[in-house]
């Protein structure tokens, strides 16, 4: 298995990973959970030009604005985007900048997340809060396919919501 963007490389038996790129080790990891969770259908390849890095000493580092717009054009989807559901995200881990990555994400997605913010009680799984699930049932779709474990809970979030939706990440 290969994810030829630059970003990761596993061999057939998935012992070994090779990292090839400036993103830390969080960010990998969540790259990682979610391929894992994308059915096969929904993983999509490509590769990146050497404009897309620069050079910096001796190393070469992939370019995280180019990056991220290739993402947006490969991986976005067309009814998540006519959705248009408002998405609030939370950090529930209490592991500092997880909303912040995760909006990079979802962004990627075509997801249109209006506020990050902590939440001030743990989370043990990630939730998703919706008062009207059969008004986004595209978004929710793609989201239970990046984060398998989601709980969706059909009621309001306990803080100020701003979006039609609160995920909270852990």
């Amino acid at each position: 298995f290969v994810f030829n963007a630059g970003l990761l490389i596993l061999n057939d038996e998935l012992n070994d990973i090779f990292q090839f790129t400036n993103l830390n080790g969080v960010e990998m990891q969540q790259i990682y959970f979610q391929l894992r969770g994308l059915s096969r259908f929904n993983i999509r390849a490509f590769t990146t030009a050497p404009s897309d890095t620069y050079v910096s000493g001796e190393y070469k580092f992939l370019d995280r604005v180019k990056f991220a717009e290739k993402i947006k054009r490969v991986f976005s989807n067309t009814d998540v985007s006519i959705e248009q559901a408002r998405i609030d995200v939370i950090n529930g881990s209490g592991r500092p900048g997880l909303a912040g990555k995760t909006r990079r994400v979802l962004s990627s997605y075509n997801f249109r997340v209006v506020r990050i913010d902590n939440s001030e009680e743990i989370f043990y799984r990630n939730t998703l809060f919706v008062t009207n699930p059969d008004v986004y049932q595209a978004t929710i779709v793609q989201l239970k396919l990046m984060y398998p474990d989601l709980e969706i809970l059909q009621r309001n979030f306990t803080g100020r919501p701003t979006g039609d939706m609160v995920l909270v990440v852990i």
